[in-house]
């Protein structure tokens, strides 16, 4: 079970709905672990590229997602916040 509280979706629903998606998705993969996100991550959901993008932006912007190391060679290592 992925929890999704209602001030997160609150927040997130009105900027761009599949950040829930997203958001959803990734708590179901990676709990609190860090992990790699590649921008090929799109695929595994069946968005477009920019679309992906799009939603992954919303979550770093809004604070339920941290980038903990940039893309340099290799895909962006992210971490995700604690659900409040």
């Amino acid at each position: 079970m992925v929890k999704m509280y209602l001030n997160e979706f609150d927040d997130l629903i009105s900027l761009n709905s599949d950040s829930i998606i997203l958001l959803t998705f990734l708590r179901w993969q990676y709990r609190n672990l860090e992990f790699y996100l590649s921008n090929d991550t799109h695929r595994k959901l069946g968005w477009t590229r920019r679309r992906f993008v799009k939603a992954r932006n919303v979550l770093i912007e809004r604070g339920h997602m941290v980038m903990v190391e940039p893309p340099r060679n290799a895909p962006m290592i992210c971490q995700l916040m604690a659900a409040a």
